[in-house]
């Protein structure tokens, strides 16, 4: 195997498989959030993979003669080694390989606990908000918190500190500021809980590290920039399996389904699996509630839209199935995505993708969903297209892709191109987005040059060096924008 610092500097390691440990512990409840790991069964592994698929959000994979029954609830697993940070979360899905007779099982940290959606619109502080987050609505989010409930909570609420703790002081000033008590109406909607506590901190600029303990417990836990750079590891190699024959995969399984309002400043309406199927499927594989759009409002939206589509149908002549905008000899597309809403459904919408661009005389090839996979496969792109599909915007990124960088050059040697496709919750760098002007380095940039700051004007850099990039909600209009040539039409 292979650690990788966030240096990019590469260490190779004998690593001895008697060092190496995964263990498993059957959840007797799975919405419990805390595991307490009294009871465990060691696997016999044969192979193993941890990858950081974003800032501290974390899947492994490993292979095993071992067969584990997910259909009966929901399992635990830690892999553990003096040779790497270790993880923590759950195996969410099983396959085999006919030919190894190996059972490969993918697993998620333990973000997988607060993968609910939510339909929520609150005008309170960021610390209230995060009580609420946390104990998944256990604590609701008007009314005073009482001493019972902070009881009830204690494990669940223990990795959240005092809100005094969380004064720091900006960036190059003497200013302090607390991002906890932000105050303001804030309205999230078709979010997951980790992704609206993600956004919440990452999103105040503060440092703040937001991981899970391997007991399960979300911390929440302030620190120096300089604590951060230069430390930790993730683990990467290839992939472990690909002739899968049989799989069962339980991010397919909803307890719960949330309907938008049709009003966007209102909260929407909870239905949960006793009343939709008729029993609770909650203790026995988690919280796992989806959100869907209100039919009266969907109907009418699609109604504008099929309309729109129409009238720009008689305005073009273009033939989108003879077409090729950006000129390469071959129309193939290699698509590769960020880990942007999870796994299983950014799968789909990268399979969404391939069957439209299919329809318009596209071939495909699929590479993945994870940031890895953008940097895994290029190289092979002959002629043709390399579609990344990105949920953040992040100006060292675009740099890689406009300068004569290996990445660059290794494309432009092979007569293919780069296209960026952003999804929300992506920023908007287009005319009027909050970073058209002006895209500063990511805080966590740790391998652009010291010189480099930030892209003014990223659109027109892009533009400038032929990079087409494209914003849209859904595969659809994805595929729409691409076969357009993009939103910057002057980089084809």
């Amino acid at each position: 195997m292979t650690a990788i610092v966030k240096t990019n500097k590469t260490l190779t390691g004998n690593y001895a498989s008697n060092e190496a440990f995964i263990l498993l512990s059957r959840r007797n409840n799975a919405i419990d959030p805390v595991i307490n790991w009294n009871s465990y069964d060691i696997i016999v592994w044969k192979k193993y993979q941890i990858k950081e698929t974003d800032f501290r959000v974390k899947t492994a994979t490993f292979t095993t003669p071992q067969y584990i029954d997910l259909t009966t609830g929901s399992f635990a697993v830690m892999i553990t080694s003096p040779m790497h940070e270790d993880f923590m979360g759950i195996v969410i899905s099983v396959s085999y390989d006919h030919k190894t007779g190996l059972y490969e099982y993918q697993c998620q940290d333990w973000s997988r606990n607060f993968q609910s959606k939510l339909d929520m619109v609150i005008g309170t502080n960021v610390y209230r908000v995060l009580q609420t987050l946390i104990t998944r609505s256990g604590i609701p989010i008007t009314g005073a918190v009482t001493k019972t409930q902070l009881k009830n909570f204690k494990k669940t609420l223990s990795g959240l500190r005092p809100a005094y703790q969380y004064y720091q002081r900006a960036f190059g000033s003497t200013f302090e500021f607390n991002p906890m008590l932000d105050q303001g109406k804030k309205i999230i909607r078709g979010k997951s809980y980790i992704e609206a506590i993600r956004d919440l901190i990452y999103g105040s600029g503060a440092y703040i590290d937001v991981h899970f303990d391997k007991y399960g417990t979300l911390q929440i836990e302030p620190y120096h920039k300089d604590d951060f750079f230069n430390t930790g590891l993730f683990l990467s190699n290839a992939e472990i399996t690909n002739n899968v024959t049989q799989k069962f995969d339980t991010t397919n399984i909803i307890t719960g389904t949330i309907v938008h309002n049709t009003d966007k400043s209102k909260s929407g309406t909870f239905y949960d699996s006793p009343t939709l199927v008729g029993i609770d499927l909650v203790p026995i594989f988690g919280a796992l509630d989806a959100s869907i759009e209100n039919p009266n409002q969907t109907a009418s939206s699609s109604s504008s839209s099929s309309n729109k589509s129409s009238n720009t149908g008689k305005k073009s002549n273009t033939n989108t199935k003879t077409s090729n905008p950006y000129g390469t000899k071959k129309k193939v597309v290699w698509l590769n995505s960020d880990n942007v809403t999870g796994r299983s459904s950014d799968m789909k919408f990268l399979k969404d993708m391939a069957k439209l661009l299919n329809k318009n005389g596209w071939s495909t090839k699929i590479v993945g969903v994870g940031s890895h996979t953008h940097e895994e496969g290029y190289a092979n792109v002959k002629n043709g297209i390399w579609l990344c599909v990105y949920g953040g915007i992040d100006a060292a990124v675009i740099r890689e892709a406009c300068i004569k960088s290996s990445y660059r050059n290794k494309l432009d040697r092979n007569k293919s191109r780069s296209v960026f496709c952003m999804r929300p919750p992506a920023p908007s760098i287009l005319k009027g987005g909050k970073y058209y002007k002006y895209l500063p380095r990511a805080w966590d940039d740790t391998y652009s040059p010291p010189s480099f700051k930030g892209i003014s004007k990223p659109l027109d850099w892009m533009t400038k060096y032929k990079v087409p990039i494209m914003y849209a909600k859904n595969a659809k209009k994805m595929v729409a924008k691409f076969l357009a040539g993009g939103d910057n039409l002057d980089a084809c």
